[in-house]
């Protein structure tokens, strides 16, 4: 949302340099790899090539104009949300073309029409929305993404909500002191909810629309991230097996089944009677109902307690004498964007967990955000959200701590191809 510019902000020789940076930027990008996704180095092209333009961009802004520029994002997303709840972006056409006067639309809408002149405004200092001479408004292509998409909205909710709890910051830690959140109870969330002796489901329970309304837009905007991800699993299939009922894939904590259904049909090979879905009891109890989906064992666990599909031996009473053989666990164990619900002593003993019940040959898969240092934007706004919750996302070499740490190695990274979400493949040491 940039602000007014300020032409004497940046010398000729300034904005060449500023260029120079973008053209490399844009160099490194095209000369990445991504044939094994095995170099840590490859992690951060992408996000090089948005900070660099986000980089020159703020630089032809004055430090105040920066400043005043913060002050329009709540406003922005808080009027973003009013328009979608009333449905005034769908009364705009969507050609970003025709525009229609503030009058007009106040009176579909059943609204005063000052009111809606002040709030679209606010969109239009946003670049959300565009106004054509002193009366009518036209949409914008950054208004009309948001029209038919569920998980933008649901993104936006969700942000909305931690804006608030943000706020809250200079109280919270005057109280609880300068250092991360770690605990459920009393994280920045609930003391802004003014219960802090609870946790967020806990505060949540007591508002079933609450709870209806939030695990909607988390849902939603779950699949910000692409679901299958860049990782392939057709190597499941052609693997060695020789126990044909050993589970081949399990997915820890996979809600509904969303991204497990993506993955089968992603992999047509892998047989869904092998693969295992994992959450809380009465999660599972609202699986989908695709056929892949009903084929799947399902598996209902708590993460902090022993994972149930695990390597064990077993006794066998022969003519000789007892035999012990060994049951493998799964060959793959998956968990998404899970551990950054977290900090780093409930992550780790999630991973011990799995990486107990793994067998030699085992893999596990870590699907989350992998922050470059510094962050982006926007990964540096996720990072703030979740300390909100006593959360935390991670760079690679805050994850090769975990890891190590949990007894695994990280075999392989494969980066995202559209987003900063990555893959961590797994063994044990």
């Amino acid at each position: 949302m940039p602000g007014p510019i300020s032409s004497s902000a940046l010398s000729p020789d300034q904005l060449d340099a500023l260029a120079a940076e973008l053209t490399q930027a844009a160099t490194r990008l095209r000369q990445k790899n991504n044939s094994n996704g095995t170099k840590k180095e490859n992690l951060g092209t992408a996000s090089i090539v948005a900070n660099a333009g986000i980089a020159a961009l703020r630089s032809l802004m004055t430090p105040k104009d920066r400043f005043l520029d913060l002050m329009l994002i709540p406003a922005a997303m808080g009027v973003l949300r009013v328009f979608l709840h009333w449905g005034a972006l769908e009364r705009i056409p969507r050609d970003c073309v025709t525009p229609i006067s503030y009058a007009k639309l106040a009176e579909q809408l059943g609204a005063e029409v000052g009111l809606l002149r002040r709030l679209a405004w606010t969109l239009v200092a946003a670049g959300f929305l565009k106004q054509v001479g002193t009366d009518q408004v036209v949409n914008t292509p950054n208004s009309v993404v948001l029209i038919d998409n569920p998980t933008l909205k649901g993104v936006l909710d969700v942000v909305s909500h931690q804006v608030s709890a943000a706020m809250v910051f200079p109280k919270y830690f005057e109280r609880y002191g300068r250092i991360e959140p770690t605990q459920q109870r009393g994280s920045p969330w609930t003391f802004s909810r003014g219960q802090p002796d609870k946790t967020i489901w806990e505060i949540m329970q007591e508002d079933p629309d609450e709870v209806e309304g939030f695990a909607k837009s988390m849902r939603v905007s779950s699949r910000f991230y692409p679901m299958p991800g860049p990782y392939d699993f057709s190597w499941i299939v052609d693997h060695p097996i020789e126990d044909k009922s050993r589970p081949l894939l399990v997915d820890v904590g996979g809600s509904d089944g969303e991204v497990l259904l993506s993955i089968l049909r992603n992999t047509p090979s892998l047989p869904p009677e092998r693969c295992v879905l994992q959450d809380l009891p009465h999660v599972l109890a609202m699986t989908r109902q695709e056929e892949e989906i009903k084929a799947l064992k399902k598996v209902p666990i708590d993460f902090f307690k022993e994972e149930p599909v695990k390597g064990e031996f077993s006794g066998i009473l022969t003519d000789v004498k007892p035999r012990l053989t060994l049951s493998p666990g799964a060959l793959v164990y998956h968990i998404r964007r899970t551990l950054h619900d977290y900090a780093d002593a409930d992550a780790l003993n999630i991973l011990r967990l799995i990486a107990k019940a793994m067998a030699p040959d085992s893999r596990l898969l870590i699907v989350e955000l992998i922050m470059t240092n510094p962050p982006t934007p926007f990964a540096a706004a996720v990072d703030l959200f979740m300390c909100i919750t006593a959360g935390k996302e991670r760079t690679i070499e805050m994850f090769e701590r975990l890891t190590a740490d949990a007894g695994l190695r990280i075999t392989r990274v494969v980066p995202g191809k559209t987003s900063e979400m990555g893959v961590l493949e797994c063994m044990k040491v």
